[in-house]
């Protein structure tokens, strides 16, 4: 700093609680209470007594508009560089976590490698998933991306189609979508049973589209789909139950057939959500996706 630079007797800093007091009156729409003004106060004209003719009468309310303000401001935002959107790390429990501030055009998430690294969970790729942020005509956006990871990159879903060989989790169990023949390139091999099965039993199996539960040991149960809609969760009445998932809805999501012959799943305001696999999604707003076990929270500005 240089001593030779003469203080400023008019100039005054703002404090934290007068910036944290104008904004509140901001959201409030009302008047903020100002600091004391530092010049010595001018005195006040003497008060002006009403005449009878302008006095008012006994009950008597104001009820005239109040004007706007001539120049309404805006709370200040940058312009001319990107906005800065943030990620959580999300606890195991509850909707928060460690907050991370993103101010790069390009954050890399893994295991043991990259900008975020998640060191205790062995589901997590060495590089599993990128964030990368991209100019989208006049606005910014925030693309995630697999980085080829063995177990996948999800997003929480309210809705979503179901294209052939769809993978989704409901609760802790994991699936996946197989169309019917026709939309389908991989024919399937076993049957629920898991034992082999005939070319002909397999081309039977691919005339109906298929819910294939998928466990560390391979494919597990495979659920025909034969009506329009189907549910999944734990209450008996359901399709396709999860076996012992304390963390399914009793009936947890929807997927059903439009009238185009396309299949959706939908979340039925189930506590912990439906995940979806995705390769490449851009994020918009606040939202989820997780990477192994671990859940993340971006809120994308």
């Amino acid at each position: 700093m240089n001593p030779n630079i003469p203080k400023r007797e008019s100039t005054f800093l703002e404090s934290d609680e007068d910036i944290r007091a104008a904004i509140a009156a901001r959201k409030l729409g009302v008047k903020p209470t100002s600091a004391p003004d530092p010049k010595p106060a001018i005195p006040k004209p003497a008060a002006i007594v009403p005449t009878p003719e302008t006095a008012p009468t006994a009950g008597w309310i104001d009820v005239s508009p109040k004007p706007a303000p001539l120049y309404e401001p805006q709370l200040f935002q940058p312009t001319n560089r990107p906005p800065m959107a943030s990620l959580c790390v999300l606890d195991d429990l509850g909707e928060d976590g460690t907050w991370h501030r993103l101010m790069k055009d390009r954050i890399v998430i893994g295991r043991t490698e990259g900008d975020i690294q998640i060191p205790h969970d062995a589901m997590i790729s060495t590089k599993h998933a990128e964030l990368i942020r991209q100019k989208n005509r006049e606005n910014w956006r925030w693309i995630l991306s697999d980085l080829g990871s063995t177990n996948g990159s999800f997003v929480r879903v309210g809705s979503g189609i179901l294209h052939n060989r769809q993978e989704f989790l409901i609760g802790r169990t994991h699936y996946r979508f197989d169309s019917a023949k026709g939309e389908s390139t991989v024919p399937a091999e076993k049957s629920q049973s898991g034992m082999t099965v005939s070319w002909q039993d397999t081309g039977a199996l691919a005339m109906i589209p298929s819910i294939v539960e998928l466990t560390p040991q391979g494919e597990g149960q495979r659920i025909p789909i034969t009506t329009s809609e189907i549910w999944i969760g734990r209450d008996p009445h359901c399709q396709v139950i999860p076996k012992e998932d304390p963390f399914a809805n009793g009936k947890h999501a929807r997927i059903y057939r439009d009238a185009k012959g396309r299949w959706f799943i939908v979340n039925n305001k189930s506590l912990n959500g439906v995940w979806v696999r995705v390769e490449q999604i851009p994020l918009e707003g606040n939202c989820q996706f997780l990477l192994g076990e671990q859940r993340f929270k971006m809120q994308a500005g």
